[in-house]
C-alpha cells in the first residue's frame, strides 16, 4: 500500500495493490483475483479524502480516533465513504501511522455492486 497525507488540513490519498491480499488457502486467493475482484482488469483500489476535525494538535504523538470521509474506488466503482480510524504521528518529519477499519462485506460490496442501497 502507498499513501500520502497533508498534515496542514488533513487529506489524504491511498491506494492497495488488489494482489497484495493473501489469503489462508491459495485457491482463495486465485478464485479472489481472477473471478471475483479481477485483478488484471482492475488492479488498485483507493481512497481519497479529509480527516474530519482534523487539526494539527492530532500530530501530538498520541493515538487518535478519527474518521475519514472521501471517495473510496474499487473495481471501476466509486462511492462516498465515511471509516473510522486511529491515527498516530510517528516522526517529527511528518510520517504517519493511519488504520481505517471497514468490513470485508462492506468494501467487496462497494468493489462489486456499486453504492449500498
Amino acid at each position: 500500500m502507498t499513501g500520502i497525507m497533508d498534515a496542514v488540513d488533513g487529506s489524504f490519498a491511498f491506494q492497495v495493490k488488489m494482489r497484495s491480499f493473501s489469503f489462508a488457502k491459495a485457491l482463495m486467493q486465485e478464485h479472489f483475483n481472477e473471478d471475483y475482484i479481477e485483478s488484471d482488469q482492475f488492479p488498485k483500489a483507493s481512497f481519497q479524502g479529509q480527516i474530519v476535525g482534523w487539526s494539527v494538535s492530532l500530530g501530538d504523538g498520541e493515538t487518535h480516533v478519527v474518521r475519514a470521509e472521501g471517495v473510496f474506488w474499487c473495481h471501476g466503482i466509486e462511492q462516498r465513504r465515511t471509516i473510522e480510524g486511529s491515527l498516530k504521528k510517528l516522526t517529527m518529519a511528518g510520517k504517519f501511522h493511519v488504520d481505517f477499519l471497514w468490513s470485508w462485506k462492506s468494501m467487496t460490496s462497494t468493489c462489486l455492486a456499486g453504492p449500498l442501497i
